[in-house]
Formats: structure tokens, sequence, C-alpha cells
């Protein structure tokens, strides 16, 4: 799911400084489909929706603690530009903003 723009949050307003910029709120697969090039494509797709709404950067919130999105997403071409907490029941979690700058 992609989300236009940024924020209030004043963490993420530091982390995302290229405008106008979109969010990838949600990029999820089940575990079979893990490794098949099905992730690669949805992330084309959400690039050229970006790009095709004139946003110069694309970002998102990844778990401090997930490698393996880490992995996906710096391969992708993003990278880790500063952090955000938010709550989720009785938890707080931490995450790293990674950005990528559009063409």
């Amino acid at each position: 799911m992609l989300i236009r723009g940024v924020p209030d949050d004043a963490n993420i307003q530091r982390a995302v400084p290229v405008r106008p910029a979109v969010e990838v709120s949600k990029l999820y697969l089940l575990p079979d489909f893990h490794g098949q090039g099905v992730s690669a494509a949805l992330m084309d797709a959400a690039l050229a929706t970006a790009t095709e709404w004139g946003a110069r950067c694309l970002w998102l919130g990844v778990n401090e603690k997930n490698q393996r999105a880490h992995r996906f997403y710096s391969k992708s071409g993003f990278k880790v530009n500063g952090t955000k907490t938010f709550r989720m029941g009785a938890f707080v979690e931490d995450d790293h903003v990674m950005i990528r700058e559009l063409g």
C-alpha cells in the first residue's frame, strides 16, 4: 500500500527531507512466496507508481530488528535515514526510516 506524503511526526519529517514523498506503508508476503521475485516485482510497481505520481522520494519504516527486510530494502536502493517509534498495544516499537530518492 502506498500513501502520498509524510505525517506530522517530527522524527519522520527529519528523516524524509526530500519532497514530494510517498510512503510504502505495507509490503508483506507469505513465506511460501519468499525468494521468488514477488517482492522485487511489488517494489518495482511501487517505484513506478510513486514516479508517476511525481514523487521525488519513496520512504518506509521497518523494524530495526528485521534483518531480512533491511537486506531487501537496501538491495532495492533504500538507506536508513532516521528512526521512529510507535505504540502497538502495550508495546513501543522502534523502526528505522529508510528512504530512496527517485530519478
